[in-house]
């Protein structure tokens, strides 16, 4: 997503270098030195250390946003949802800059042209150029694939600003399925393909990623191109590129040590924004294109009528989901969202400053226009307000990792069974006295005692000069007459047992005289004695 970015910007900064070497827009010359562009971007960025990759099986709210952005590509390439602006201006000067080869600033800066609001930037109408360039004749159909474009990598900026907060599965794939839902309904009942709003939105919803990430260079080059890229498409870009490199900056200055301040980061944060602005500022003070109504002293007293109309005009195309911009206070309250608040806080009073000095009626531009600057916040507003409101297992208080992902708390290790603690390896249980249990069989006790109690003892492992084990039976049975004292005695004596399988059996308190096995009592099953 960000890569397209770079690529309409760079196409945007090739097309104004042209225009200012006096060079026409020619179809072999653009793809040349987007080409050359391409293969130095490939040698010198930096690759990204996350890449994202469409997951084998999408999610009911994928396919949800997947279907809405299927009916309004639908809507949009039947031409029945095109905006009038396209109409009045945006599809004009995109027509009028494929004939002329280049920007027609004689044409922009004529007097009776005001209509065409020629102090717009010029992203949106190169488009429609060079896709004309590239068919051989202007198409207005075609032209409203870049509106379908837009709307696809926002929900993909979306979704990446989800994954990168570590919200659930749930609620990324109803924050998805609930945006598409609500952005498509508004731009299909809101006459929307053809405009430049779509390029907004996109703006600000690719700086989302990198706001709830930490700061460091590359997401400063990250802010710097989504800057660069709503700078060049229309006025407003302009105060939402200066939102967010001011908020970015305060961030990056509040950051400690070794996140201060970095100077290639300033430069990848100011930069490209600089790069769009500086021109296109030159060019309207050049051809005297910035028009007169559209500043004028501030009007504190129109602020209730504003206010008003802004709130009559919240229903308008947008079904209530516009009063989702009421969630803005909700997002100062997380921290990994407050930088995301306050550009949109930022940006809501820049309108609010455009309704109260502009020269005409207010009332009348806030019905016109306000319902199309929702589209430009309330998508990345409504995925923040579920980044905040998710609190995945790290919390919403939660340090974000060098991925951007909110960090589980460490874990307490599980509790330890009975006897494997460290009060058992520090204070060991006394062994019972062999002596006192086992009265004369205390050698054979020891014995049993120093073997594994997990871990039989083979039947092979039977020790030199010792009879087989049906032997040993045999010779038991041949003598089971002997007297069991005279066994004991001669057990005790030799000191271990003759069946490997009692070396595995717990030992047993001494029985009477009458409860004794004759097996147990059989000289021949008995090894000889241990030495020393």
């Amino acid at each position: 997503m960000l890569y397209t970015l770079a690529g309409w910007v760079s196409l945007h900064l090739l097309l104004t270098a042209l225009g200012l070497f006096g060079l026409p827009w020619r179809l072999p010359v653009v793809l040349a030195a987007l080409a050359a562009a391409a293969a130095l971007a490939w040698r010198w960025l930096p690759r990204p250390a996350d890449r994202t990759r469409l997951p084998s099986e999408l999610g009911w709210g994928e396919w949800l946003a997947m279907a809405a952005l299927a009916v309004f590509a639908v809507c949009a390439l039947s031409s029945w949802i095109t905006i009038p602006d396209f109409v009045y201006h945006w599809g004009l000067k995109g027509h009028r800059f494929y004939l002329a080869g280049g920007v027609d600033y004689g044409y922009l800066g004529a007097h009776w042209n005001w209509v065409v609001h020629p102090d717009y930037p010029n992203l949106l109408p190169e488009l429609f150029a060079v896709t004309s360039l590239a068919a051989g004749r202007f198409d207005e159909t075609a032209m409203m694939l870049w509106s379908v474009a837009a709307f696809a990598l926002l929900l993909a900026a979306l979704r990446e600003a989800l994954r990168r907060a570590g919200t659930s599965r749930f609620a990324t794939q109803a924050a998805l399925a609930g945006v598409a839902l609500a952005t498509a309904a508004y731009g299909i009942g809101g006459l929307s393909a053809g405009g430049a709003d779509w390029l907004i939105a996109l703006a600000l919803a690719a700086a989302l990623p990198p706001m709830l990430s930490p700061v460091d260079r590359r997401g400063a080059a990250q802010i710097g191109l989504a800057a660069a890229f709503a700078a060049a498409a229309k006025v407003e870009g302009v105060a939402l590129a200066a939102s967010l490199a001011a908020v970015y900056g305060a961030r990056a200055w509040a950051a400690p040590a070794p996140r201060g301040v970095d100077p290639r980061a300033a430069l990848a944060l100011t930069l490209p924004a600089a790069a769009v602005t500086l021109p296109w500022l030159g060019e309207i003070w050049r051809h005297h294109l910035f028009l007169d109504y559209n500043s004028g002293p501030l009007a504190p007293e129109r602020l209730p009528r504003v206010l008003a109309a802004i709130v009559a005009s919240m229903d308008q195309w947008w079904s209530g989901f516009a009063y989702g911009l009421l969630l803005l206070p909700l997002l100062f309250l997380d921290r990994r969202v407050r930088a995301l608040a306050a550009v949109v806080s930022l940006q809501l009073l820049f309108y609010l400053y455009v309704y109260l000095s502009v020269r005409i009626d207010a009332v009348p531009l806030v019905r016109a226009s306000f319902p199309r600057l929702v589209l430009h916040l309330l998508p990345a507003v409504l995925t923040a307000a579920v980044v905040a409101l998710d609190r995945p297992p790290g919390g919403p208080w939660a340090p974000l990792n060098a991925a951007g992902r909110g960090q589980e708390p460490p874990r307490l290790p599980l509790p330890l069974p009975a006897g494997t603690g460290l009060d058992a390896v520090s204070a060991p249980e006394p062994e019972p006295d062999p002596e006192a249990d086992a009265g004369p069989e205390a050698a054979v006790d020891r014995v049993r005692e120093s073997d594994p109690a997990s871990a039989p003892a083979p039947e092979a492992a039977v020790a030199p000069d010792l009879p087989s084990e049906r032997s040993e039976r045999s010779e038991r049975s041949a003598r089971s007459a002997r007297s069991a004292r005279s066994a004991r005695s001669e057990a005790a004596g030799r000191g271990a047992p003759s069946d490997p399988a009692e070396l595995s059996a717990p030992a047993a308190a001494p029985a009477e005289d009458s409860e004794r096995s004759p097996a147990a009592d059989s000289p021949g099953g008995a090894p000889p004695p241990l030495r020393a």
